[in-house]
């Protein structure tokens, strides 16, 4: 019993960093695009 719940537990925890890779996946490619878009504009405006 005591073992099935540890077991559980650690399905629980690789979810959550999956979840986390995810999170920091999507961050990344945010933050690419938010600085692509500065660069187009500040070669735009000169």
């Amino acid at each position: 019993h005591i073992i099935q719940m540890f077991e559980e537990q650690k399905e629980i925890k690789t979810n959550q960093k999956n979840e986390e890779v995810v999170m920091y996946c999507f961050l990344g490619i945010f933050v690419i695009y938010v600085l692509d878009s500065f660069v187009y504009v500040g070669q735009y405006k000169r």
